[in-house]
């Protein structure tokens, strides 16, 4: 069975020109059973790109947001524009909270809609509850993430309930897992709760080998420690390859293909990877 990832939007353009980049991530991913958006960025730069890349976004049925910040679910609303509304969206617990970032003058950072704007457009809106949900045969979403390895949310992000502010723990964050035959392939869109707890958690809840990393890992402001850290992860649970993007940061990239250049993939608005 083939699965492709094809990067539709992510903040660096790709070498031809031809697509546009945004500060946003998006993904279409084609199982043997159908396809699947995994995040819409933060305008309609994904719709585009896909048009140009031959992608027909209007026969996707299922899509999923990995948080609810507006430069991975903002572009959802690119969706309900082109009358694309006949679809079931994945989101985790507390994805339509109102978050904030900001110690002292805040910035709105949710998506621009609610759960009712939705509904009253037709989509099917699925909230997971439970750790590990299937969308299509050996396609997973997952949840709940284990706390194992220190706290690395920017204190800056915050949910405001009324005039309180709380800080964010990011619960509605979820991954996508793919189990290919050469091992689980693990996606990722911003990775908020530590991409080295997100990888524990899949280590502990599938124990089977992880064959890929592709995504946002929110390292660009992460010690030299920390991703020296990361990387030793990576190398002992025996990765095979690592696509990384998005907020993972220039200084992380720089690290990753000098030290582990074996397993590291460019991921830039465009790129395609193929997988059985």
């Amino acid at each position: 069975m083939k699965y492709t990832i094809t990067t539709l939007v992510e903040n660096r353009p790709d070498d031809s020109g031809n697509l546009i980049p945004e500060n946003g991530l998006s993904f279409h991913i084609e199982t043997p059973e159908g396809a699947l958006l995994f995040d819409m960025g933060e305008a309609g730069a994904f719709y585009k790109n896909a048009e140009v890349l031959g992608i027909d976004i209007k026969s996707v049925n299922k899509m999923a947001v990995s948080h609810g910040h507006h430069d991975h679910g903002n572009g959802l609303l690119t969706l309900l524009e082109k009358g694309v509304r006949d679809f079931d969206l994945f989101v985790g617990e507390g994805y339509f909270n109102k978050k904030v970032k900001g110690l002292d003058a805040e910035v709105f950072t949710g998506v621009n809609y609610d759960e009712k704007d939705l509904l009253d457009a037709g989509v099917r809106v699925h909230t997971l509850t439970e750790d590990i949900t299937s969308i299509f045969e050996n396609v997973y979403l997952i949840r709940n993430f284990s706390r194992v390895y220190p706290d690395t949310i920017d204190p800056g992000f915050a949910l405001k309930i009324g005039q309180q502010r709380y800080p964010d723990p990011f619960t509605d964050e979820i991954a996508l897992v793919i189990r290919g035959e050469k091992g689980l392939v693990l996606v990722v869109g911003c990775s908020h709760p530590g991409i080295e707890n997100i990888i524990e958690t899949v280590r502990q809840r599938f124990r089977e080998p992880l064959y890929a990393l592709i995504g946002g890992t929110h390292l660009r402001d992460a010690s030299d420690e920390r991703i020296q850290g990361v990387i030793e992860i990576i190398k002992a649970l025996g990765i095979q390859a690592i696509g990384l993007n998005h907020c993972t940061g220039e200084k992380a990239l720089v690290t990753m293909k000098t030290k582990i250049p074996r397993l590291y993939l460019e991921n830039r608005t465009g790129s395609i990877f193929s997988f059985d």
